[in-house]
């Protein structure tokens, strides 16, 4: 903790400039008033020989740690101006010398920031050359310790006498130097790795080549170094990679899970990842993996997504407001942006849980890289721990190739995934007189869901202008089980983006793509039933063939185009619009969504905060009907109801605190009219509670469904779903997310949201079924010594809406209070390491209603503990 205080009291006092940075740190202004920075010793970097001839003064800022004893043991570079300028000051800075900074008497680490200012200098006469003769050869190559990686940009000094013979390691890690011959010291710098030291004999006529093993500082599996943040377009966008989508308590390492803990997101149970983004059905919003929707996100039973989580670099946000690149969907967005292996990667990765097993390869045959992932996941057998007779099993894969670059090369993604649901019956025959029976046991099939899919993508830039270019095909199934039927849908996406930048203020963003699905109906032959026509049906029977119905073809197309015009330094506008047609069987539906984007920056970024931003978004979006729970082969439907509709209003600011810490507060209203095929749970949702009778006292939640039957069915028998496609529906509310990126140990965030979500019934406005007006989410990780990191998640959340006697959605649940803890642990060997983690979901073991839950509250723990290995 002192060592925290330390830094920041140092950051405070920089910000001096020019050769003598160092020593300034000296006398700069201390904000703690028991800590005494660091006193240069010795800090002089001459200006490089090798330097192209400059007009003017060269900066190069590099940030310094300097530890306990005065020693620089780490340079980073923040802002470098080049070759040879860059060079000569991560080598001469990790020569500088301290007294050390102390800490109420004692000696500490701290961190400083060192600006170096080279001056061309007078044409000078040569120096002479060193007194001792070059007559050896040094070489080799820095890897980092347990993953073999090269370590570029590591400075290397060579001691001898009081001299230094110095150099730089190039991008695979390997070096070579000449240095007189004798016994010498070495020592070798990188950032984030602790410092190496060792001793070696050179002779002289002869070359000596060594391997350097660097442990680094902590290990960490993401690295983040932050030179700068890119330029914000839009309004609701929130952004996590890293630490920040694999290490978050109560996710289980899964990127796409995060997003029930930012702003404005709840979900329909804990153990249901179906996301209520602002007040609207699960199905209005799109989960996409590099802007393609996937069929199915996470495998059941609180299970992880269908992808592995390696494949994600970041996962973006956006609760609303979204720009004219997404459509079809009236609600969030969630996308999965993946990355291009980069050429050279190897990694090879076993991982081992409680209730999957998997793995991945990642090597680089020439120019190509591939990555090759698969998980098995059993949950069943733990079910079978508690006497289930249902069975559940998953799989899924995935199979990438990378050639060239981001914005230059061609990926091919090969990726599917299943489901299997299965209950165990029991089949008991007895013979004429009854006198003996046999009872044999058999497993069917429950519920099947499967996809597989291929996406090819192409990437050029020719100056100005970046083409992506892309073609997805793909094939889903949904199987029922016997005594009912499967759904089969094969279909093609082709899709192209030209972005170019026409002028310095204007850039122009324009796509199109099309989409043709086929989708069939395929009856299962129905089960034989037992004996006497009762008890569990038999087996399925031979004697009935499948038939087949065809269901008709969905076809879409999709035109966008939109400006991003910068008037000024300080305005960003982006108006744009989308088209979207749909056709199935005899019936066609057409959209147009106007949609505008604007940020204007109210105060400018300075040394000591970041930039404040005011934004607001207004547009038109528009979807066909889905259902809410998303299956394969099951993703538009009815479209003879017509299109749902929304319009996104926003309002917000956001201000850059420094130091990573940032605050986004946003105002919205969404007015959505048509709104139809909404999951529905609330007991008495429609239909005259008058006539029904009470069934328990005015504000009490009823036991049971008055009308009899399925608790879930609404008034018009509709399983719970709503129909009528003339609904109306509206939400608003104020989101607040205080942030902090993930520089250094820590990371986190503070989500607050206060909303209302309403549907118009009857003439009247009643609250919708997952509303919460009151959603807090509190997020903190850290690095701690030795390799472990912490993490901690606190849920805090109203109810949601119950039907009472006293009228519709007129109560509510219990408030939900829920704590979770990760905590993982790296081992790290010469060739290997070794991640051990432990994911507790509800430690407190808190109960939890409202949802599909309705008013039952119910209680759980969800431990996981996993290791993963890699070589």
């Amino acid at each position: 903790m002192a060592l925290a205080y330390v830094i920041a009291a140092v950051l405070a006092a920089e910000g001096a400039t020019g050769q003598s940075d160092a020593a300034a740190a000296a006398d700069a202004p201390v904000v703690m008033p028991t800590l005494v920075p660091p006193k240069a010793k010795k800090s002089e970097i001459p200006y490089p020989s090798a330097a192209p001839p400059q007009i003017g003064s060269v900066d190069v800022t590099v940030v310094l740690h300097v530890d306990a004893n005065g020693e620089v043991t780490a340079v980073k570079l923040l802002r470098g101006a080049g070759p040879p300028f860059d060079e000569a000051v991560l080598i001469g800075a990790a020569s500088f010398e301290f007294e050390p900074a102390t800490y109420g008497g004692e000696p500490v680490d701290v961190e400083i920031t060192y600006t170096q200012r080279f001056i061309p200098p007078e044409p000078e006469p040569v120096a002479p050359a060193t007194g001792l003769p070059l007559d050896a050869r040094f070489s080799g190559q820095v890897l980092e310790r347990g993953t073999r990686k090269p370590i570029p940009r590591a400075t290397v000094v060579l001691r001898l006498k009081g001299e230094m013979f110095p150099t730089t390691t190039a991008e695979d890690g390997t070096f070579e130097v000449a240095a007189p011959s004798g016994t010498v010291e070495i020592r070798v710098l990188a950032t984030d790795y602790l410092p190496f030291r060792q001793q070696e004999i050179l002779s002289a006529k002869s070359q000596l080549k060594v391997r350097y093993l660097l442990e680094r500082a902590t290990y960490s599996p993401y690295e983040t170094v932050v030179l700068g943040q890119r330029e914000r377009m839009e309004v609701s966008r929130t952004t996590l990679r890293d630490r920040e989508i694999k290490q978050v308590p109560g996710t289980f390492g899964d990127p796409f899970r995060v997003v029930t803990t930012l702003p404005g997101v709840s979900s329909m149970t804990s153990m249901l990842t179906l996301p209520i983004v602002r007040g609207a059905s699960p199905g209005s919003t799109a989960f996409l993996l590099d802007g393609i929707r996937l069929p199915m996100l996470f495998h059941f039973l609180g299970g992880p997504a269908v992808v592995h989580p390696e494949f994600i670099d970041h996962v973006d946000f956006y609760a609303g407001g979204f720009r004219v690149n997404y459509g079809g969907y009236t609600a969030g967005i969630i996308d999965g942006i993946t990355r291009p292996a980069r050429g050279g990667e190897q990694s090879y990765e076993v991982d081992l849980g409680l209730t999957q097993t998997g793995g991945l390869v990642r090597k680089s045959v020439g120019p190509v890289t591939a990555t090759v992932a698969g998980r098995y996941g059993y949950p069943g057998l733990l079910m079978k721990l508690v006497n289930s007779e249902a069975g559940l099993s998953y799989w899924d894969y995935q199979t990438r190739f990378d050639y060239g670059s981001a914005d230059n090369g061609v990926s091919v993604f090969v990726l599917g995934a299943s489901d299997h649901v299965t209950e165990t019956r029991r089949d008991t025959t007895c013979d004429a007189g009854l006198a003996s029976c046999t009872t044999t046991e058999r497993t069917e099939d429950v519920l099947v869901l499967a996809f597989h899919r291929l996406d090819a993508i192409f990437r050029r830039t020719f100056g100005d202008l970046h083409l992506d270019a892309g073609v997805s095909a793909g094939y889903e199934s949904s199987n029922f089980g016997a005594d009912a039927f499967r759904m089969t849908s094969p279909s093609l996406t082709p899709r192209l983006g030209i972005t170019e930048e026409l002028r310095s203020d204007l850039t122009l963003h324009a796509g199109a793509e099309a989409t043709v699905k086929g989708t069939r109906f395929h009856s299962n032959p129905p089960r034989d039933r037992a004996p006497g026509g009762d008890g569990d049906p038999g087996p399925p029977s031979s004697d009935s063939p499948e038939t087949t119905l065809d269901a008709g073809t969905m076809y879409s197309a999709s035109l966008f185009v939109e400006a991003l015009w910068r008037p000024t330094p300080d305005w960003l506008v982006i108006p744009g619009v989308r088209v979207d047609g749909y056709r199935h069987r005899d019936a066609e539906q057409q959209d147009v969504d106007p949609r505008l984007v604007a940020r204007y920056r109210l105060v400018a970024a300075s040394a000591e905060r970041g930039e404040t931003w005011l934004k607001g978004a207004l547009g038109i979006y528009h979807q066909p009907p889905r259902l809410f729970i998303p299956l394969p082969g099951i993703s538009e439907i009815a479209l003879d109801l017509g299109l749902l509709r929304a319009i996104h209003s926003v309002l917000g600011v956001e201000h850059g605190f420094g130091q990573g810490f940032e605050i986004d507060l946003q105002a919205y209203f969404n007015w959505m009219d048509p709104v139809f095929l909404e999951p529905q749970t609330s007991t008495m949702l429609s239909g005259n509670t008058a006539t029904r009778g009470p069934s328990a006292m005015p504000g009490e939640v009823p036991g049971d469904n008055p009308a009899g039957g399925d608790p879930f069915m609404d008034g018009d028998g509709d399983g719970g779903i709503s129909t009528d496609p003339h609904g109306k529906g509206r939400a608003y509310g104020i989101e607040v997310l205080l942030r902090r990126r993930q520089l250094g140990h820590v990371f986190g965030w503070l989500a607050y949201t206060l909303s209302r979500s309403e549907r118009l019934q009857d003439g009247a406005w009643h609250l919708f079924d997952y509303d919460r007006t009151h959603m807090f989410n509190l997020v903190a990780g850290v690095a701690l010594p030795r390799n472990w990191e912490a993490g901690l998640r606190v849920l805090l959340q109203s109810g949601t809406p119950l039907s009472t006697v006293s009228g519709v959605n007129t109560g509510r649940s219990d408030w939900q209070l829920r704590f979770d803890v990760r905590f993982d642990k790296r081992a790290v060997w010469n060739e290997w390491m070794l991640d051990f983690y432990v994911d507790v979901i509800n430690l407190t073991v808190s109960p939890e209603s409202g949802g599909i839950a309705g008013g039952d509250a119910f209680r759980y723990l969800v431990p996981t503990v996993g290791f993963r290995g890699v070589f």
